[in-house]
């Protein structure tokens, strides 16, 4: 009896480490680092976790601070009375109020034009843990508040996604457009931009084949798709997937362990780009990062 006891408590001891010590394949270790280098971006460089506003620009002044007797209000711990953005066309300039003291590029601004977003320089101005943008969304022009003490950014921990499978990188074909096709993409305000399409991206999956239209050329192909997760595991509005692998003999390897949560999950003040009809992918694609939990999302 006692040989039994002991037999028993190893095999626990052994089962227990064997699951807590997993070895990562190389593969895993691939997915994984990609995925840690992300979320590292998320926290120290990119504005979507930081995101704390959002005001679209009619033509004409509009005065903007904490005062709700602005046209745009901002955040009640920045001054009451910032300035005015004037709006002619898609050009917008700023004028700082007196005794305000904004910068950009570590100078004081009191009266500048303010290149969009859609530029190599856009002008970016700050205040205290704040700073604003013009962006350009076809003929929508706002500006796009951060905060880098943003509630979200503080309490992000990162984001729950599949476990790692090498099922989900699959070897599709591509079946070239000559000429490239022009495909309509709609986004979450309401607009809608065209961008070429080289070629479509076929698999076979469950019996079926399923094929979806990439933006962007070999090597750097992009896409926003739709699968049957949505909504329910994954963000409702769909996930983006970055292809950076070459066309070889008619084949493209196509990892869906890289899909990730576009900027609308993290915040409602984000402009995503929403799946095109053609890709939308009838099956679930139990692959890459999930749904993502807050309060200011969609």
């Amino acid at each position: 009896m006692k040989s039994i006891v002991i037999i028993f408590v190893l095999s626990v001891f052994v089962f227990s480490c064997t699951s807590e010590n997993k070895i990562e394949t190389p593969y895993e270790k691939e997915i994984n680092g990609w995925h840690a280098k992300r979320i590292e971006a998320l926290k120290e460089r990119s504005p979507w976790l930081r995101l704390a506003g959002l005001f679209w620009l009619e033509d004409g002044e509009s005065t903007f601070g904490s005062s709700r007797n602005n046209k745009i209000i901002f955040p009640s711990d920045l001054p009451e009375q910032i300035g005015t953005f004037i709006r002619r066309g898609n050009k917008v300039n700023v004028k700082i109020n007196e005794g305000i003291n904004v910068i950009a590029d570590s100078l004081i601004v009191k009266e500048t034009e303010m290149i969009p977003d859609i530029k190599s320089n856009p002008t970016v101005l700050s205040f205290g843990n704040y700073s604003w943008y013009v962006i350009e969304r076809e003929e929508m022009i706002g500006i796009r508040l951060l905060n880098e003490q943003n509630p979200e950014l503080l309490s992000f921990e990162g984001i729950e996604r599949y476990p790692v499978d090498p099922e989900w990188e699959i070897e599709c074909d591509y079946i070239p457009y000559d000429p490239p096709k022009i495909i309509e993409i709609p986004s979450v305000i309401g607009t809608v931009s065209r961008d070429s399409c080289y070629g479509r991206i076929e698999f076979e999956r469950e019996g079926k084949t399923h094929s979806f239209e990439p933006t962007g050329k070999n090597g750097n192909f992009f896409a926003v798709f739709a699968d049957k997760t949505n909504g329910e595991e994954t963000y409702g509005a769909g996930r983006f997937l970055v292809i950076s692998d070459s066309v070889k003999d008619g084949k493209i390897t196509v990892d869906f362990n890289r899909a990730y949560n576009p900027p609308c999950a993290f915040s409602k003040y984000a402009t995503c780009p929403l799946p095109p009809k053609q890709n939308y992918l009838y099956l679930e694609i139990t692959a890459g990062e999930k749904i993502y939990h807050t309060e200011n999302a969609h």
